[in-house]
Parts: C-alpha cells; structure tokens; sequence
C-alpha cells in the first residue's frame, strides 16, 4: 500500500515582511513539505515555532538583520539553528516572485549550504548597532547643514562672506549664530547654524555613550593605534558576538571587503579589488 505520509521536514525559508512571515518546510531531499503564512508578532512568532514543532529542522531566515530580526531571534533562543540568507538568485527570480517562493528559495538555498550562521549579539553589542544608526543620522544630517551654509555663502555679500570666510564647521556656525547682522541671508544661515550645532552636540553624544559599550566589549581594541570610539564599534557590530563568524584573518578580510579578490586569466596573473563584504566595517579599516 502506498503510503501518502509527507517526509518530516529538514529545512526551513522564512521570507519577512512587516506584518507576514512566510514559510516554507523542504525535506531531505528538498521536496516541498508544507508552506504557511503567520502574522508578526509574538503571537504570530509563536505559531510559527509551534507549526515547524521539531528542533532539527534548520532554518534559513531572509532579512534576518531587518524585518526578520524578530522571528530569527524567537527561534534561536528556542534552540533551533538559524542561518541569514541572502535574497534569491537571479536566476530563481527569473521563475516569477512572490512571498512563498521566496520562502521556498530561501530553504533551498540552506540545504545548498548557502546560509551564514545567524550573528547572535550580546545586549552591549547591540545597543552599539544601534547608537551607530543614530550617529550616522546626526553626522549625515550635520554635514547637509554645513554644505548649505557653503553654499549661501558663495552667494552672499563680500562682507558676509569674508566674515565667515576664516573657519568651519562648528566655530562658523557658533560665530554665525552670535552674530548681530540682519536680513534675510543671515537669518537663514542662523538657522543652519542652529542645525547644524544640534546635531553635532547629537553625535558627539551618542559616541560618548558607545564608549562604555566599546570598553567592555573588546577594551584592548580601543587602545589599538588609530582606533577611536567609532571605528571599533563598527568592528564590534561586524563581528558580532559570534567569533564562530570570523574563523580567520582571511575570513576577516573577507567579510570586511578587504581581501584581493583573484581575476586572472589566461596568462594574465592578477587580483582586483573586493567591493563586497560590510561596507561600514571596510571604511572603519580604511
């Protein structure tokens, strides 16, 4: 008699959204097993657990450092063993989108071995993750107030220009907002001035509040030469809390994009630059 029992299942595609998590169950032998729509949330986290039940099933979670952050870490703290995966292939694309073949690509893509195991972070380390977000705002922001004072500048009188003309940053902004002039370039640049001083005091903030966060997470890192406050945060948040990531200084330099990457042929015998990797990580390096 034939038996119609599904294979149990081995691996699992997690495609996240905002509101859905979609799921996939592949078997052994990768064949389709069931797939499953859950809402976000930790009801909907939940069911989600509860439905794939076994614990040996690996999962594979894309935007798992996003809007799968979540449920990738509901279930590793559940014990089951999560790995990041990275959008599906172009040629799998190619087959038509939609959240459950997502989902089936992203299992797929975990039994090919394709998946990165899941960066766990302490409570120190993620909170610096986050405190970079808010730095890397505040300085964005602090510099599109400084270019636009620049840029009125250049078309001011030469008496204002020339005024302001002897410092930057900060001090000019600090100087035009003392200033007693009037009318309605200067008013405008006050008000860059006052931006711009705002969100610099943000910034300079947030790095004095990463401090402590660095010191205890990896202090011999901040006493490296050229290794300030932000450039080792950045590499703290690269690696994570997870050494298991970074096996060695190529795997290192790997995932910071700073390794050369081989593009000989023929014979011709060259490497080329490596554009891959964290780019955050690669410019704290640079």
């Amino acid at each position: 008699m034939h038996d119609a029992t599904p294979a149990p299942a081995r691996y699992a595609g997690i495609d996240t959204h905002k509101d859905t998590n979609m799921l996939a169950l592949l078997d052994e032998a990768g064949r389709l097993v069931a797939t499953k729509e859950f809402p976000t949330g930790k009801a909907g986290y939940e069911q989600l657990s509860n439905f794939i039940a076994d614990r040996s099933v690996k999962i594979g979670v894309e935007g798992a450092c996003s809007y799968g952050k979540g449920i990738a870490r509901h279930l590793s703290n559940l014990g089951y063993e999560v790995f990041e995966m990275s959008r599906p292939k172009r040629q799998q694309r190619r087959r038509g989108k939609s959240d459950e073949s997502d989902a089936i690509a992203a299992a797929k893509n975990l039994r090919a071995e394709e998946g990165i195991p899941m960066k766990s972070m302490t409570k120190d380390v993620e909170d610096l993750h986050f405190l970079l977000v808010a730095r890397k705002a505040a300085v964005k922001n602090s510099t599109a107030y400084s270019n636009r004072m620049d840029g009125m500048l250049v078309c001011a009188d030469d008496a204002i220009r020339e005024r302001f003309s002897k410092s930057n940053g900060i001090m000019r902004a600090r100087a035009i907002c003392s200033c007693r002039l009037e009318g309605g370039m200067i008013e405008a640049l006050k008000s860059c001035a006052r931006a711009l001083i705002f969100f610099q005091e943000q910034a300079d903030e947030l790095e004095a509040r990463m401090l402590p966060l660095v010191l205890r997470a990896c202090p011999a890192l901040i006493g490296a030469k050229g290794v300030g406050t932000v450039v080792a945060a950045t590499l703290i948040v690269t690696a994570g809390s997870n050494p298991s990531r970074m096996k060695s200084e190529a795997a290192f330099s790997m995932w910071c994009g700073t390794s050369p990457i081989p593009a000989s042929s023929g014979k011709t015998d060259r490497h080329r630059l490596n554009r891959g990797g964290d780019r955050s990580a690669n410019q704290a390096i640079h």
